[in-house]
């Protein structure tokens, strides 16, 4: 098996993107995994699954899948973090992974000039996050309430917060964690709150956790303003998913196989296309991510990768990460949008988006082998 990195054979790096596009392009069924990068690389990738009716699943592809298929089934109330920051009276907090994104949102942060003077100061809830001892409240809050559970398990807290609020009889949980005395009093918080936001992790809580999380926002709406905030998928998947939603009308994994795109999550999950050998060759973009999924095989892999790392795959060509290397557009979770981002230490390493388009040439015949 020949490893051809862009480092050996230098720029512009035509053996290495014609070694790749000959894999790619000659697939019966290529797949394109990861999309961890910028967005002009996102595009290129999906042009490129067009040009060549490739499988297309993003590295963030499991937890897109839990979420669109709890959306689709029930529906979902969202809010951003600056209007959690600015009303909430109440932030209840599942898990450690949300209390991470809360912090790193600054929904904490006190708002230096307070669209809703009105509000009242702020309640947290932590359920399943320890004593989070190194978490600034702010000055805002006034009160953190804890309740004791296994961070693994919150579906079952959830379900039992969202029975008690509703006046539901309650069985004490596994290992009296919490205690019904506890879920009564949280319950009793989240019912009083003018404006409440529950933040969970997805990714953490599978699509039954979102669809009980998302019902237990929804019941308190029939009363009160409540909504939830999470965390964006890994590796700049929103990104991913809001431009397959613009561009295929798909926010997850879909296949162009047919010409046209199609929508499927275990069809076109890549584990499995890879597993059950459907896929025979493996463009993997992934400058933001590190290393390689361990389902990707070496042989018939192409990866693109930040400079410097060992990957076992058929072809490496090294390109530049974006925000470090050049400038791209990545997923700011703070403004829960899309923002172009400055390189913070600007390299020649040629970018994600520059490779994929001349791989689509090669495939294409409009480049020289």
């Amino acid at each position: 098996m020949a490893v051809i990195s862009e480092a050996a054979v230098g720029r512009p790096a035509s053996e290495a993107e014609a070694r790749a596009a000959t894999l790619i392009g000659r697939a019966r069924l290529p797949l394109i995994a990861g999309l961890a990068a910028d967005l002009d690389a996102i595009r290129a990738a999906f042009a490129l699954a067009d040009l060549t009716g490739a499988a297309v699943d993003p590295a963030a592809g499991d937890a897109l899948a839990a979420e669109m298929r709890a959306f689709a089934d029930s529906g979902q109330m969202n809010t951003t973090p600056a209007e959690a920051r600015h009303r909430a009276d109440l932030v209840v907090v599942a898990g450690p992974a949300a209390l991470a994104h809360a912090v790193a949102v600054g929904l904490f942060e006190e708002a230096a000039n307070p669209l809703y003077p009105w509000r009242t100061r702020r309640k947290v809830v932590l359920i399943g996050c320890g004593d989070a001892p190194a978490v600034d409240f702010g000055p805002t809050t006034v009160a953190v309430t804890h309740l004791d559970a296994d961070p693994a398990h919150l579906r079952p807290v959830l379900a039992a917060l969202r029975a008690a609020a509703a006046g539901h009889g309650l069985s004490a949980p596994r290992d009296n964690r919490p205690t019904l005395a506890a879920i009564a009093a949280a319950a009793a918080e989240i019912k009083a709150a003018a404006f409440g936001v529950l933040v969970y992790d997805p990714a953490g809580l599978g699509a039954l956790g979102i669809e009980l999380a998302q019902g237990l926002v929804k019941d308190m709406n029939a009363a009160t303003r409540f909504s939830a905030l999470t965390p964006p998928p890994a590796l700049n998947g929103k990104a991913a998913a809001l431009a397959g939603l613009w561009t295929v009308g798909l926010p997850g994994r879909f296949g162009m196989i047919r010409g046209v795109p199609k929508g499927d999550d275990w069809r076109f999950d890549g584990r499995r296309l890879v597993a059950s050998g459907e896929a025979d060759a493996v463009l993997w973009v992934g400058p933001l991510a590190a290393g390689l999924p361990d389902w990707l095989p070496a042989a018939g892999t192409v990866a693109l990768v930040p400079p410097g790392q060992a990957v076992a795959a058929e072809v490496t060509i090294e390109v530049g990460v974006p925000g470090i290397d050049h400038g791209g557009t990545l997923y700011e979770a703070r403004r829960d949008g899309l923002s172009y981002v400055e390189p913070s230490a600007p390299t020649a390493r040629p970018r994600a988006a520059a490779v994929i388009g001349r791989l689509a040439q090669i495939i294409q015949g409009g480049a020289a082998c």
